[in-house]
């Protein structure tokens, strides 16, 4: 559940096929499903974000998922046409 709260853009990109056709209708949706969670339970975020800072456990958690899902964004990105030297590293 809090993995969901706070990266509910993995479960879309783990969930669909994306290909250069609907590369753009996935990335709305990431984007869109961003932000509607962390407006609907901006307190939770807030709590969670306090979280990793005072646990490293917490906070290695939330570093491997944010490098997860960047390494996930950039396949797509890759794979849709987008070719860049050190893409991952532009993302971050």
């Amino acid at each position: 559940m809090v993995l969901k709260i706070m990266f509910p853009m993995l479960s879309i990109i783990d969930n669909k096929n994306v290909d250069k056709k609907n590369i753009r209708e996935v990335l709305v949706k990431m984007i869109d499903s961003y932000i509607k969670t962390h407006t609907i339970k901006k307190e939770a975020h807030e709590e969670l974000m306090a979280m990793s800072c005072l646990d490293k456990d917490v906070a290695n958690i939330f570093n491997d998922k944010e490098m997860l899902l960047t390494m996930k964004i950039s396949g797509i990105l890759v794979k849709g046409g987008l070719n860049c030297n050190n893409i991952e590293e532009k993302m971050v």
